[in-house]
Parts: structure tokens; C-alpha cells; sequence
């Protein structure tokens, strides 16, 4: 039985294109990028490919502002750890959301232990932040603004310009996590006046295992990592030559097929919601409706009277694979700070379903995928207990189907 993937989250696949020129580094030219000798040589100007094409993939000018690092958490740490430990640190004082990735807010909380003071902005029902809100936090010990681009679980797309736009004209740093959102919507570091910026490349069908982070040449941060010079002296330790290569063809690719996959991702997804609310009664989305505000490749959404790991597995058992709970989070022992920011109700977190969509998730399969759910919830709904199948409750940031 072929399998369904639909948690591209965690099962994105690589490219043939990508794996090809990965097997290159591996097995044939595997030179360290430091050596002098014609192997490193060759190591060397894979680097300043990746960094070139990734750089042109994020709307940057200057190749050398683009540093690579194991994962989009590991940029943000870096950003943030870094910048909050420079001696040219203006301030004591940031602003964030409580909807951030993990990173960002666990970086917030150990900053908290440093004696930062920071201010998490909520927001409206369906995941959206006010940069009037953002505006009116930031005093004249702000050193630095972190918001994401596309939210990791709501899918909600942010109004960055705005905010970007204010930091710039307060000389404050604008650290954006695009995770989400590179490979699927256009991202374009200078306009949306950041002055950091981090993704990951097997967002967009690269390699796991290498992240990126832009870094303006006018921020100054500390190294996270000591050792040798690697990365500007900014990430120690040899470079993932065949993984940077690799995330540096993933960039070019998706910046040349970014309108097709972005398009197709959308249809997939409205017809995947479409179907779900015609099959299936007491679907919550949560965040906003398939459109200008929400990203192509995702949903987020519960269904009464049924927890989220036991549908989960349930449809890994049909060769369907979906993501319970949070984006990067699992066997959650409690809810999800993004469902809890639009005030989505507990019983309702339980059973959250992440469905993610790729390049080649097909009409069928998602014909397939609706089925298994369908059969999944009438049989849950059989065994569930009086706590879970009681009346349904409506969230502020979702929607009912009856």
C-alpha cells in the first residue's frame, strides 16, 4: 500500500536534482572548504554557490550576509542569543508575540533569565498581529523586534512591511522568521525591512540538517558556537559542504517554481477544507480561510468529539500521514500556545490536526485522505468518552460545519 503524505512538515522529500549534486560531495569530492589543495578548493567556491543562490532566493544583495547553520532554530538562536549578548547592544528591553515557533520563544525565555525584559504582543482571533500593537511596545531600551512571517501552526500571513518599516525609522533590529513561509510565498528580506531573517532549506524540498540566517553587515551578534573561523567567525565547525550545496540548488529551484508550487499548494488545499467540511460535521478551522492571508500548504483544524494523536494514528494505520498537534511539538501535554493566543477552547486543542501539502500531493489522494478521516472520526466518535463528545464549542478563530 503506497502511503499518503500529508505532513510535509516532517516528511518533506529532497529533490533528484538536489540529491544529485548532494551524492557528488559525499562520494567523490568531499574536500574541507578550509583545505588549500584543489578538493577544498572545490568545497570552497560549493559554499559560495549555495550562498549566492540562496541570497538571491531571499531578495539579498551581498551573498556574504548569508550564513548557514543546522536548522532555522539554530539561526534563530544565534540571531537572537547573539545580538542579545553584543557588547553594541543598545538596550534591555524586546518585543515578540505569543505565537512564535518554539525557538523563538524558548530563546525569549532564557533571554528573560539574563535579565531581558520582554514583551509578547497577543493577537486577533485568527492569528493576526497589529503592528500599531508592535509600535506602541517599543521604548528607547528596544534592541530588538522578532516576529515571524507565516505562522508555524495558523498558516496566518503577518504584515511585516509595517512593522519593518517602524523598526527601520527606530534604528531597531527586525529579526523575522520565515521558516514557514520561504519556498511557498515570495520573501524578500529588504522589503520587509529585516535586519535578520532565518529558514530552512527541507521546508522547500533541501536537505534537514542545514539552516539559514541572514544577517545584515550593520548587526553585530556573538557567536553561539566556539571554535574555528567558519561562517564570518559567527558559526563554528566544519561545514555541511553536500547539505549547503545542496539547500543552495533548493533556493534557486524554488525561486524559479515559487508561482507553480504556490498555486497548486492552494488548490490542493481548498480542496482538501472543501471536502473535509462536506464529509465530515464539527470542522474547526483554525486561522484564516484559504486565501490572501493564509498560506498555500497548510491547515490547522480540530473535529469534535475526537482527540488529534488517536486520529493521527488511526490514519497512519491506513497509510495516511498526517501531524497531531502542534508544527513541531508532539504527545502534547498541553495545548498549543497558538491555539491558546486565539483562544481556541481545550477541549478543542486536544484534537488538532496539522494537514500540510506538497508538489505532488495529488486529487486522489486527497480523495483517499478525506475517506480515511471520514471513517477515522465515525469510529472515535463510537469509543470516545462523554468529555470529548459533548456539544460543540465554537473558537474564536475557527469555524463550524454543521
Amino acid at each position: 500500500m503506497s502511503r499518503i503524505y500529508l505532513d510535509s512538515v516532517s516528511a518533506t522529500p529532497v529533490l533528484p536534482e538536489v540529491v544529485e549534486l548532494m551524492r557528488g560531495f559525499l562520494t567523490e569530492s568531499f574536500g574541507n572548504p578550509a583545505s588549500l589543495h584543489s578538493d577544498g578548493v572545490r568545497a570552497r567556491a560549493a559554499l559560495d554557490r549555495a550562498r549566492e543562490q540562496t541570497a538571491k532566493f531571499l531578495g539579498v544583495s551581498d551573498p556574504c550576509q548569508i550564513l548557514f547553520t543546522s536548522d532555522a532554530a539554530e539561526s534563530a538562536n544565534l540571531a537572537m542569543k547573539g545580538l542579545a549578548l553584543s557588547p553594541r547592544r543598545r538596550g534591555n528591553h524586546m518585543v515578540t508575540t505569543s505565537l512564535e515557533h518554539p525557538s523563538i520563544r524558548r530563546c525569549a525565555a532564557s533571554l528573560r533569565k539574563l535579565g531581558i525584559t520582554v514583551t509578547e504582543i497577543g493577537c486577533d482571533h485568527q492569528g493576526r498581529v497589529s503592528h500599531e500593537a508592535i509600535a506602541g511596545a517599543l521604548t528607547s531600551e528596544t534592541f530588538l523586534i522578532a516576529l515571524h512571517l507565516v505562522n508555524h501552526d495558523l498558516g496566518v500571513i503577518q504584515s511585516i512591511e509595517h512593522t519593518g518599516a517602524i523598526a527601520q525609522e527606530r534604528g531597531i533590529p527586525l529579526f523575522v522568521d520565515a521558516e514557514s513561509a520561504a519556498g511557498w510565498i515570495p520573501v524578500d528580506a529588504g522589503r520587509l525591512g529585516a535586519s535578520l531573517l532565518s529558514c530552512s532549506p527541507h521546508r522547500y524540498y533541501g536537505p534537514k540538517g542545514v539552516g539559514v540566517l541572514f544577517k545584515d553587515r550593520r548587526v553585530r551578534l556573538e557567536p553561539q558556537i566556539e571554535g574555528g573561523d567558519q561562517e564570518y567567525g559567527l558559526r563554528a565547525g566544519i561545514e555541511n559542504v553536500a547539505g549547503i550545496a545542496g539547500a543552495g540548488l533548493a533556493a534557486e529551484l524554488a525561486q524559479r517554481d515559487l508561482p507553480q508550487r504556490s498555486l497548486a499548494a492552494s488548490r490542493v488545499q481548498t480542496l482538501f477544507l472543501h471536502a473535509l467540511r462536506q464529509e465530515i460535521q464539527g470542522v474547526h478551522l483554525h486561522g484564516p480561510e484559504p486565501g490572501p492571508w493564509r498560506s498555500p500548504q497548510s491547515l490547522f483544524f480540530s473535529i469534535d468529539g475526537v482527540e488529534g494523536e488517536a486520529l493521527v494514528l488511526h490514519c497512519d494505520l491506513q497509510g495516511v500521514a498526517l501531524h497531531a498537534g502542534s508544527a513541531c511539538t508532539t504527545r502534547l501535554a498541553k495545548a498549543p500556545p497558538t491555539l491558546e493566543a486565539i483562544g481556541v477552547p481545550a477541549i478543542l486543542s486536544r484534537g488538532a490536526v496539522l494537514c500540510s501539502f506538497g508538489i505532488g500531493t495529488r486529487d486522489d489522494e486527497v480523495e483517499k485522505a478525506i475517506r480515511v478521516l471520514k471513517y477515522g472520526v465515525a469510529r472515535l466518535r463510537e469509543l470516545a468518552p462523554s468529555s470529548l463528545a459533548c456539544e460543540p464549542a465554537i473558537p474564536t478563530g475557527g469555524r463550524v460545519e454543521d
